[in-house]
């Protein structure tokens, strides 16, 4: 068997600025880091920040960069989702997030920016929901839309869920 050692750094794998983020931080870096998905500066909106793993839903900041918007317009992004049309429903945000709370715990802080921002200009993109293997409403495509609309203190989102599907998820939020 040969082994070769191997020099490589995190920038040399992922570019400048990519950040190696520790499974533990000490408070003071993870107060510093919460700070970020609050604030997210201009000048690290272009470094690859690691996804940030939050303890629980309530841990994640309050958005003090954006306003929340007077109106906010879903977008229907596609048609279909394996084979089945997809209808839209609105659904209760926290409700949805209590299904799979671990599920919304891993954010990416410039991913999260975006949707905040999104939001805060009043139109983003609805999320997809569809039936986890325990038959339950599972985020395929939307968990930083989930949790900024949450942060903006709404109640409710647009979803596009599989037609086939639709009486089960909306049984799910009874």
């Amino acid at each position: 068997m040969t082994v070769t050692k191997c020099n490589l750094t995190i920038d040399d794998i992922f570019g400048e600025g990519a950040v190696d983020a520790p499974k533990y931080l000490a408070p003071e870096s993870r107060a510093r880091n919460l700070a970020l998905f609050s604030s997210f500066p201009e000048r690290l909106a272009r470094t690859r920040i690691e996804k940030f793993n939050f303890y629980s839903v309530q841990e994640i900041p309050i958005c003090s960069k954006y306003k929340p918007p007077t109106k906010l317009r879903f977008i229907k992004t596609d048609q279909k989702f394996c084979g089945s049309k997809l209808v839209t429903i609105s659904v209760g945000i926290k409700k949805l997030i209590a299904f799979n709370e671990e599920h919304f715990l891993s954010l990416h802080a410039e991913r999260y920016d975006k949707v905040k921002n999104a939001i805060a200009n009043g139109e983003i993109d609805m999320p997809m929901v569809y039936l986890s293997e325990e038959k339950l409403p599972y985020v395929g495509d939307g968990r930083h839309r989930i949790i900024a609309l949450h942060k903006f203190d709404f109640s409710s989102v647009e979803v596009m869920v599989p037609a086939d599907k639709v009486d089960t998820i909306k049984k799910c939020f009874l």
